[in-house]
């Protein structure tokens, strides 16, 4: 079975599904379902997704945003780190 065929069978059951159930979370979970195979379906029979290469820059992804610095620690009002060496130990203040 190709991914055409698997998506259209699985689009039969998430419609029959969402026919079935009346539990609002759950209908919107598989109208989320139904809308991204719904989607795969359209990418597959447009055809190939024609890529450049090298990819250019505007395309390219985003690095995450990680803040820097150490985590703060939860449940703790006040307190501060004390570095020795190489470990790191909390002293309440």
């Amino acid at each position: 079975m190709d991914e055409r065929q698997k998506l259209q069978s699985d689009l039969k059951r998430y419609r029959t599904l969402r026919d079935l159930i009346h539990d609002e979370p759950a209908m919107a979970t598989i109208e989320e379902m139904i809308r991204e195979a719904e989607d795969r379906l359209r990418q597959i029979e447009s055809g190939p997704i024609k890529r450049s290469w090298p990819p250019s820059l505007s395309g390219a992804r985003q690095r995450a945003f990680r803040p820097r610095g150490r985590p703060r620690q939860a449940g703790c009002r006040s307190g501060a780190y004390r570095t020795s060496s190489n470990r790191s130990t909390f002293v309440a203040m």
